[in-house]
């Protein structure tokens, strides 16, 4: 045989095993590559996912709160309107059981057993009492400023402009019973006049008005202390807690106890708390939304933590309400995923190796018997 038609034999030999192990490596090769990238882009899905989620849950929750919040304030503005009825209700029917069981008294005499009968009662933790004017304008019965009884206020007008003797003389003409809201002074502050809401009801045989009313701030207050506490005593999941500022920065809910009823620039939880606050504040009056931050008082951990949370406001309180999600908690849960992953990923590579070998072999000894017979 010729040195030529050797040479050509030995190519026609050998070189399809070199290509076939050439393809099988580069094949093999490439799918290892690939694999791995889909192992990348799955954990930038997983982190996406995971932001995502816990997006939309710590807004459902402050949405869910904030409107628990308002339903109650709600609530307990008409329990009040009930409460401050029923008394004057009752005050009413002692006025006039007196008047009627006295028909041989006076009505000095009369008068005096009413105010007698009144002037005690008290409700609304202590704040709470009654007073009776005239539809022309005395005052008959003010158990926490005597001294303005048989006084004529005709002509007092509060802190609004409102001439009040005058509204109920008109109201009271009309219908035999009214809320209404106007402005007082404290007996301990007789320079600030706060809005109340009360009840009136006409007492016809005397042409008086029996009433009562509440502070709006005091009612308020005592609903915001009430909510306060619910706020703290809330968790929807580890490490989970909502937390409540004014809009002066004075925290009225929070994870750490210690921290109620005092400021957040008194304490180093946040980079730059004064411009993160900001931000936090415009968010609750303006625009509900999410906020990303560096925090460091995670519970049960120490250190700065990336910190995701919704912020939203009750405007009439200056209240900033918000909750949020640690990204360390997912950095965690990323690693046990990643170890699925990972032996996922190795059990699939090392099929596809175990494959791939087997199919070169095969190959070989096809191309080794073709290049036997050639």
């Amino acid at each position: 045989m010729k040195s030529n038609e050797k040479k050509i034999l030995y190519v026609i030999k050998y070189l399809p095993v070199f290509f076939t192990l050439l393809i099988s490596g580069i094949l093999t090769f490439h799918l290892y590559f690939q694999n791995i990238e889909r192992f990348k882009k799955e954990e930038i899905n997983l982190e996406n996912e995971y932001i995502e989620i816990n997006k939309e849950t710590i807004k459902y929750q402050i949405k869910k709160i904030k409107q628990n919040i308002l339903d109650e304030k709600n609530k307990q503005r008409i329990k009040l309107k009930n409460q401050l009825k029923e008394q004057v209700t009752n005050a009413y029917k002692i006025a006039l059981s007196i008047y009627k069981n006295n028909p041989d008294k006076s009505k000095e005499e009369i008068t005096k057993l009413i105010k007698d009968a009144l002037r005690d009662i008290r409700f609304n933790d202590g704040r709470g009492y009654l007073f009776i004017f005239s539809l022309s304008g005395r005052n008959i019965l003010h158990p926490i400023d005597t001294e303005l009884e048989d006084k004529n206020l005709w002509n007092y007008k509060d802190a609004k402009g409102t001439f009040l003797i005058q509204r109920m003389n008109e109201i009271l003409k009309e219908y035999d019973t009214t809320y209404y809201s106007w402005y007082w002074t404290k007996p301990n502050n007789q320079k600030e006049e706060l809005e109340k809401l009360g009840f009136f009801k006409l007492f016809e045989p005397f042409d008086w008005f029996i009433g009562t009313g509440e502070y709006v701030k005091d009612f308020e207050n005592e609903i915001k202390i009430s909510l306060a506490k619910e706020l703290n005593e809330y968790g929807y999941k580890k490490n989970a807690y909502i937390f409540a500022l004014d809009y002066d920065g004075k925290y009225i809910s929070y994870h750490n106890p210690k921290m109620i009823g005092k400021n957040l620039r008194e304490f180093s939880i946040l980079k730059d708390p004064d411009k993160i606050f900001k931000i936090m504040v415009d968010k609750a009056k303006n625009n509900p939304g999410f906020l990303s931050y560096r925090h460091e008082d995670k519970p049960e951990t120490k250190g700065k933590i990336d910190k995701i949370s919704y912020i939203d406001g009750i405007h009439d309180w200056k209240w900033l309400i918000g909750t949020g999600f640690y990204m360390d908690d997912f950095y965690k849960e990323m690693e046990s995923k990643k170890e699925k992953l990972l032996e996922t990923n190795n059990k699939q590579l090392r099929e596809l190796l175990y494959i791939s070998f087997f199919l070169t072999l095969v190959l070989l000894a096809v191309l080794l018997y073709i290049s036997k017979i050639l």
